[in-house]
């Protein structure tokens, strides 16, 4: 079984509330760059290692940041079993985890082109579809996955 995380303080909630269990042929993958908030129990990598220890499991990880100027595939992200992702808002005044990713600018140019969430670093328009802007492609799972 594999076992995908993202990032944030809600998926950071549920991988502290998990038990340690001793499980087989199981794997964690880190489904997202990291964030650099400067809290790294926010980011994903942080996050699947700490539940591959609670669950005795190995883990794959993005050494990387969430957004760089170029694309990359994912493959293991494409064949999980379970995947935990946060759903945000740009607006979240509570301090979302994605508005801690990237400069005004680019949540100006965010909403410009009509993002109003996101999953995975993936922006979302307010009916679901995916927001790309040129030079900003993030390091993490695509939504199909």
């Amino acid at each position: 079984m594999s076992i995908g995380f993202s990032w944030g303080r809600a998926i950071r909630a549920v991988c502290n509330a998990f038990q340690s269990s001793e499980y087989y042929n199981v794997t964690v993958v880190q489904m997202a760059g990291c964030l650099s908030v400067g809290d790294p129990t926010y980011d994903g990598l942080e996050l699947a290692t700490t539940v591959a220890q609670k669950f005795n499991a190995s883990y794959t990880n993005i050494v990387s940041p969430v957004y760089v100027d170029h694309k990359k595939a994912l493959a293991a992200t494409r064949n999980l079993d379970i995947a935990l992702t946060g759903i945000g808002t740009l607006d979240d005044t509570n301090g979302s985890s994605y508005l801690f990713t990237g400069s005004e600018n680019d949540l100006k140019l965010a909403k410009e082109y009509g993002a109003v969430g996101h999953v995975l670093a993936r922006l979302m328009d307010k009916d679901g579809n995916e927001v790309t802007f040129p030079n900003h492609y993030p390091i993490a799972a695509p939504l199909e996955a």
